[in-house]
């Protein structure tokens, strides 16, 4: 069983108990909470001279599942080079509706991704999509079929690796496809920069002081084509998109058991606990797709 069929009866279950606020607000966030989300993380790509990646929100249910999940595999367990990738762009989750809100010139369909490049007036939008290869379904075989667990593991691992791999692909394709393209994001960069971290950042080019990770931070697009300044490229990357929440949504764990989502302390206060649990066995999630891009659809 999959984490849409899983979701599927948690939510036939939530609908018949007391509906909590943050609950509430939750279903009610789509449009105008994403638009926010969205339109704060186009105004930082602007200011740092930066692209927009943004991680398009399925209108239907059943697609934000698969794609959730995808791209916490990806954030979670994806290779360096993707965090070296990302750390060149901001980065956003967004429904197309929302989307062509604020950008009108945003592609047709529901690409897997978005890449806007805020600079330019009107800002250019193009999309990045491919067919993903879907999971096997864990319990379902073929009569004659007998497999182990290790072999249901690696089977699942063997998916999750080209999926991971797609994504990947797509990211680097359309952020740094090539060294004229980061000599651009570079330029791009320099250009939105003010007089004061310029500075910094020259100083940090030019005694190669790679310990300067607030240097780094504030314009990852001057260090990257030096071979020394990689790791703390790759590592601003990961801290803002796999340690920290990318906007529009928010980190959850899924199990066979139940869902808890990741929330600060203040939420937390704020909020209490959101999490269901329902009967243990109902449904199957990977290991490694266990941490996914919860979009508020958790009950």
């Amino acid at each position: 069983m999959k984490r849409r069929d899983l979701f599927g009866g948690a939510a036939t279950l939530a609908g018949v108990l007391a509906c909590p606020a943050w609950m509430a607000r939750a279903f009610a966030q789509d449009d105008d909470g994403g638009l926010a989300a969205l339109s704060e993380a186009y105004r930082r790509a602007q200011r740092a001279g930066r692209p927009l990646l943004v991680i398009v929100i399925p209108a239907q249910r059943e697609a934000r599942w698969e794609r959730a999940g995808a791209f916490g595999e990806l954030l979670n367990h994806g290779p360096d080079q993707v965090f070296v990738d990302l750390a060149l762009a901001e980065v956003v989750c967004a429904t197309m509706s929302t989307l062509r809100t604020l950008v009108p010139q945003a592609p047709a369909g529901e690409p897997l991704m978005v890449l806007v490049e805020p600079e330019r007036v009107p800002a250019v939008a193009r999309a990045i999509d491919a067919t993903l290869p879907e999971t096997p379904e864990y319990w379902i075989f073929r009569d004659d079929e007998q497999m182990s667990f290790e072999e249901r593991t690696a089977r699942e691992n063997e998916v999750i690796d080209r999926r991971i791999a797609a994504l990947a692909s797509l990211v680097h394709g359309a952020i740094a496809p090539d060294d004229a393209a980061l000599q651009r994001r570079a330029s791009v960069a320099l250009a939105a920069l003010p007089v004061d971290r310029r500075q910094r950042i020259e100083l940090a080019l030019g005694v190669y002081d790679t310990s300067d990770r607030v240097a780094v931070a504030l314009a990852p697009a001057l260090f990257v084509r030096h071979p020394a300044f990689r790791e703390a490229v790759r590592d601003v990357g990961i801290e803002r998109w796999r340690r920290g929440r990318v906007p529009g949504s928010r980190w959850a764990i899924g199990s066979g058991c139940g869902t808890t989502v990741e929330m600060t302390e203040e939420e937390r206060r704020r909020e209490g606990d959101a999490s269901l649990m329902i009967a243990c066995g109902m449904g199957h999630v990977p290991e490694r797709s266990a941490r996914f891009l919860d979009w508020y659809l958790t009950p």
